[in-house]
């Protein structure tokens, strides 16, 4: 690895070295010139982990039995044979009694509880399990020091991949994937903090739970995410540069791109350098390459790159149904628990870069707060309920995703702004702009007053500006839809806050969250692809509509239409926020 390493110019230089000394989980992370600076200090030290840790051990033991008794007893076995076989494999060692460990560790040593999360049916309709160790719970991820954050790799840099060699050249591509076995289990944890990570079992043939000591990085402690990925990202920048692959990674799965004339040439080489290595990929889940692929539980389609220079981008209906039986086990049980909130979210994520736009992010802010909320709640409260069924409302009707990999003419171009003036009958006005270019240039312009019935539902404050500057580009999709409809759109806004919740997808605010929704939901519902950007008021063509100053538009010839307000009564959206009836949300097949 450090020849290797030094021949193709692999900037981190301590992978190879950390592979056999093994990695922290506590403490000041280590950093690697991979990522970037991101400065969380650690909430509790490593001497207050330790004194507190015997105190804590018998509490951890009861809430691993306490979980396992309201999970299935198919899920306990599975969780347990997962580990019987990690233990045969050594990433794991135990069960020991207490008086061994003491023996082995001391009396400071510390207890992560563990839990199973069902994760779906696979491919031959079997439930699939998952064992996460509670490192928060544990509370070594309160003494885990944060240095640096990723730049992982999304379903979009696929596409980017496939686009860019498509570009290059101009032939049929195929794609093809290898996955690592048990891939954190492959990268060591340091020895001296094995008594701080022994994980507690539990054993549905003894009916309690054991405690095992872990020797690989453990699924659920912060610092192991980095440690992982530092290593991924070695392997695949030396295998990329070695033999000139379009080669990239998300954790574990690896995916590359190729003409079918080289592809199994690449396969094998891919196959071979892992061998080289000293890492072990898992045989079941290799797909050699083809025009037809799951990556990521998302299916990438190259068959009409050359007759419609389009790639299709979708789900893995397998996905969807899973993480809607995951859904529905959650609020069938009425317990997420932080762990599982973070878990969930992830999945969300995937899914929705397969569908169109940024669906699907305005209403995870439930989820996100229960990541992180403090004293480890777990009850389902109203709000997450409602976000937890919005979830499966989008994962099943939005569309999915059609790239395409030449222009389509030019774009519309759209303009929207809105004022609020204490004191003016009517105080809140909006405006809109809209230029086309095809097949003629023509431009529409809507000017009219926010409904007071909607802004009074708001949160109150001295100015509405951010969710009537938000309300304003939802106002503009529905009045324009059908002209907009399968087209490409640039969208001008002038206020900083508005422009960038569009771009993320959601806000903090909860009057302005149901507005975002609505606007990509009614872009997913035309076909409209839309670039946002901000643009300065004075170059703003829709200032003086939304001000109702309608003379700044008598340089080009114009036409007045009548706005088109969203329906909260029909929107999903809306209804996140108690505004309107309650739209007709999926239910659990």
């Amino acid at each position: 690895m450090e020849a290797l390493g030094q021949r193709y110019g692999i900037e981190d230089f301590s992978v190879p070295t950390l592979c056999l000394r093994g990695m922290p989980i506590v403490g000041s992370a280590l950093e690697s010139p991979f990522f970037d600076t991101y400065d969380v200090p650690a909430s509790m030290t490593l001497t207050e982990l330790l004194a507190t840790a015997p105190v804590g051990r018998q509490a951890t033991i009861r809430r691993v039995e306490f979980m396992a008794g309201k999970a299935s007893h198919c899920q306990a076995e599975a969780i347990y044979e997962k580990t019987m076989r990690e233990v045969s494999q050594g990433s794991m060692g135990g069960p020991f009694s207490h008086e061994e460990l003491v023996e082995r560790h001391g009396n400071h040593y510390n207890v992560i509880p563990s839990f199973g999360l069902e994760q779906g049916v696979n491919e031959r309709n079997e439930p699939k399990f998952r064992r996460i160790d509670d490192h928060s719970a544990g509370f070594t991820n309160l003494a885990a020091h944060r240095k640096q954050k990723i730049a992982m790799s999304m379903v979009d840099y696929l596409a980017v991949m496939i686009k860019g060699l498509y570009h290059k050249t101009r032939s049929k591509l195929v794609i093809g994937t290898e996955d690592m076995r048990g891939a954190y289990r492959q990268i060591p944890l340091v020895d001296s903090q094995t008594a701080i990570s022994i994980t507690a079992i539990y054993n549905p043939k003894l009916g309690k739970a054991q405690l095992y000591e872990m020797y690989g990085q453990p699924f659920g402690a912060g610092h192991s995410v980095p440690n992982f990925y530092r290593v991924a990202e070695w392997v695949s920048r030396t295998i990329g540069r070695g033999f000139r692959m379009m080669l990239d990674h998300f954790f574990d799965d690896y995916y590359y791109v190729e003409r079918p004339g080289s592809s199994k040439v690449g396969m094998f080489c891919l196959q071979q350098a892992f061998k080289l290595l000293g890492f072990e990929l898992d045989e079941d889940k290799s797909q050699p390459p083809s025009e037809v692929t799951h990556v990521l539980g998302v299916a990438f389609n190259t068959q009409a790159l050359i007759e419609e220079r389009i790639l299709r981008v979708e789900p893995k209906p397998l996905r969807v149904r899973n993480f809607v039986a995951t859904v529905d086990a959650i609020l069938h049980r009425n317990h997420l628990p932080s762990s599982v909130a973070a878990s969930l979210l992830g999945k969300f994520g995937f899914l929705c870069s397969t569908l169109f736009g940024k669906l699907g992010r305005f209403c995870t802010g439930a989820l996100r707060e229960r990541q992180y909320a403090q004293g480890n709640p777990d009850d389902i409260t109203p709000i997450l309920q409602l976000s937890l069924q919005l979830m499966k409302h989008v994962v099943t009707v939005a569309p999915h995703r059609c790239c395409h990999l030449q222009s389509r003419g030019p774009p519309a171009i759209l303009y929207t702004d809105a004022s609020d003036v204490p004191g003016r009958d009517p105080r809140y006005g909006l405006g809109g702009v809209l230029i086309t270019q095809s097949p003629s240039f023509s431009l529409e312009y809507f000017s009219c007053h926010a409904p007071p019935e909607l802004v009074s539902q708001w949160l109150p404050k001295e100015n509405h500006m951010t969710p009537l500057e938000t309300l304003a580009a939802p106002v503009a999709l529905h009045t324009w839809s059908a002209k907009l409809a399968n087209t490409q759109l640039i969208h001008f806004i002038d206020n900083n806050s508005a422009a960038s919740n569009l771009v993320k997808g959601y806000s903090n605010k909860s009057d302005t969250t149901p507005l975002i929704g609505d606007y990509w939901l009614t872009a997913a519902e035309h076909g409209i692809d839309i670039y946002i950007d901000r643009v300065e008021s004075k170059s703003n063509l829709a200032d003086g509509p939304g001000r109702f100053l309608l003379t700044t538009l008598d340089a080009w010839p114009h036409k007045r239409v009548q706005p088109c307000f969203p329906n909260p009564s029909v929107s999903p959206a809306f209804y996140l926020t108690g505004f309107g009836a309650a739209p007709p949300l999926v239910q659990s097949q």
